[in-house]
């Protein structure tokens, strides 16, 4: 779909105590609970009411994140112009300069690593996996806190050049850093820094491993599946310790890591006062919805059917907060692109609604024994789409007007907010799905051998002339109340013979014996106590029932109930 131009226990999802609103207002911040009768309901309590029979727990919060440092001085040509007058540093002899400074960067950037005697490793290849190579490294070395190694490769990124009279910004192949780390509160995370002017710099923090380690620390228990938590034993203080990642300083947090990046810093630029501007690069929020066992194994497929063939553009434009006319339509002004894909992966599939840059998208993240979970998730890297209630920048604090998003980590607050709607949306529509049993769902288990204690019994094929014979014979309303007998299927599926010889005889009541230890072994029968009858299990009547019917209908009364 594109469009262009155009555009045991129950739980459920309530909003914060008091207290917890006046700390975040106007952000619905979302804790697992037991199901009450409040008339006051949000979105994503209608799925869950929807599905609070399967439901074990639900949790919100930061998946992945990618901050980004620059130097808002040299983002500019002008910037670099004035920096190398300060330091008398002509316009001619800037090339020699910068490698000078790089390689003098570079040395003291690693050199706490190489002290510690852990790798620095330069990739020749571009399209290696530096987060999968350091992760060896750390398992080689039996690493679980600390630093790991410094990887390091040669990639393409704007930087500055002497031209003419002037310094111009070219994008040029120069060294990056990326310093991989088992932080004592963020776990497995990276900082990466471009070791030529301007000395960019990235910090990379997964919301999902940050949580572990605060779950740890906490001392509660979960079983964890790569990022996600298929159990926690406490959702209600989970999704607190994952509200309380919106409280962090980040301008205080991150400001260590450009140090540490960069010791040289305060020397380079002591003569030009410049500091880091924190901003988002990218954000991922996270809604994760964990169903008893075995659940998502039919729910998944219908959920991602119903995301590709019920959702439209203008409902995929709303699920992200943009404005639609009255009659449900496009507004004519937009100009974006809005697409929709569905695509199979190693670990399942998924579908992806992208609109301007950002996305929203929804998958079974993981199958285990103890619970499935199903993920809706925001990612907003085009924050200009959005507007956050702030004072103009450098203007006075007091006035407060709804303003264009910044990308900077001052507005990373409402950024969630804003994502933590769309989750909801996605799910208040999902929640009218049809989930009701299918035929082929009935089916798939008697197409498939089982066991009969230990001997294995064959595939029932209930479209096949024999079985299906057969299904329809125990099927019938006589045998409803008191049960049927080996001779009553022998009466309906032999045809009626008087001179039948012992040996015949024995031959029919032992291929019925073994019909019937078919059906029971696939739970379609069952033995009346103590007697030579049998009976049809509910299970089995609503199978049987099904596919009877499927048998009687035709392809005109199929085709109405398709439309």
């Amino acid at each position: 779909m594109k469009a262009k131009g155009a555009g045991e226990n129950a739980y459920s999802v309530t909003r914060q105590a008091a207290n917890r609103k006046m700390a975040f207002p106007g952000c619905m911040l979302i804790e697992v609970s037991k199901f009450n009768n409040s008339h006051e309901e949000n979105a994503m309590q209608q799925f869950t009411a929807r599905f609070k029979n399967i439901i074990q727990g639900v949790v919100s919060g930061f998946d992945r994140l990618l901050f980004r440092g620059s130097l808002r001085q040299l983002n500019h040509p002008h910037g670099m112009e004035v920096f190398l007058f300060l330091n008398g540093i002509l316009f001619k002899d800037y090339e020699k300069y910068v490698k000078g400074v790089s390689q003098r960067l570079k040395q003291a950037s690693v050199a706490p690593v190489l002290g510690q005697k852990l790798p620095v490793e330069y990739l020749r290849r571009g399209d290696m996996d530096k987060d999968l190579r350091a992760r060896q490294i750390a398992a080689e070395r039996g690493i679980t806190s600390g630093d790991v190694c410094v990887l390091s490769a040669t990639e393409l990124a704007p930087t500055f050049e002497h031209q003419g009279t002037h310094m111009v910004i070219r994008k040029r192949p120069s060294l990056a850093l990326y310093h991989y780390l088992i932080d004592p509160e963020f776990g497995w995370m990276f900082a990466r820094i471009q070791t030529w002017f301007p000395f960019a710099i990235e910090v990379y923090v997964n919301g999902r491993e940050w949580l572990a380690r605060q779950m740890d620390q906490e001392k509660l228990s979960y079983i964890r599946q790569d990022n996600c938590f298929p159990w926690i034993e406490d959702y209600g203080r989970a999704q607190e310790l994952l509200d309380e990642q919106l409280k962090v300083n980040w301008e205080a947090r991150l400001s260590p890591f450009a140090r540490r990046l960069n010791p040289l810093h305060q020397e380079i630029f002591a003569k030009f006062n410049t500091d880091y501007y924190w901003t988002v690069a990218q954000c991922e929020w996270a809604t994760d919805i964990v169903f008893k066992p075995g659940a998502l194994e039919r729910l998944t497929p219908r959920f991602l059917e119903h995301g590709m063939l019920s959702f439209s553009s203008p409902d995929v434009m709303q699920f992200l907060g943009k404005k639609i006319r009255l009659d449900g339509r496009i507004p004519e002004g937009f100009d974006g692109e809005l697409t929709t894909d569905f695509k199979r992966r190693r670990t399942g599939e998924r579908i992806k609604h992208r609109l301007n840059g950002n996305s929203l998208k929804c998958y079974g993240k993981a199958h285990t024994r103890v619970g499935d979970l199903f993920r809706v998730e925001t990612t907003t890297n085009r924050v200009e789409e959005f507007r956050a209630y702030r004072p103009k920048e450098g203007g006075p604090e007091e006035d407060l007007q709804w303003r264009q998003m910044r990308r900077g980590v001052a507005d990373l607050h409402r950024r969630t907010e804003i994502s933590q709607k769309a989750n909801e949306r996605y799910l208040d529509a999902l929640s009218t799905v049809d989930d009701s049993t299918r035929l082929s769902e009935l089916i798939r288990k008697l197409e498939k051998p089982c066991q009969c204690g230990k001997q294995r019994m064959r595939a029932l094929h209930p479209f096949a002339a024999e079985d299906h014979a057969l299904l329809k014979a125990v099927n019938r309303g006589e045998f409803a109340l008191n049960g049927l007998r080996n001779r009553d299927l022998q009466a309906l599926l032999f045809q009626p013979d008087t001179t039948l010889s012992p040996v015949e005889k024995r031959r029919r009541s032992a291929k019925i014996s073994r019909q019937l230890r078919l059906l029971r072994a696939h739970g379609l029968i069952q033995k009346v106590p103590r007697t030579h009858r049998y009976q049809v299990t509910t299970r089995g009547r609503l199978i049987i029932t099904a596919i009877l019917t499927a048998d009687r209908a035709s392809i005109a009364q199929m085709s109405r109930i398709a439309a």
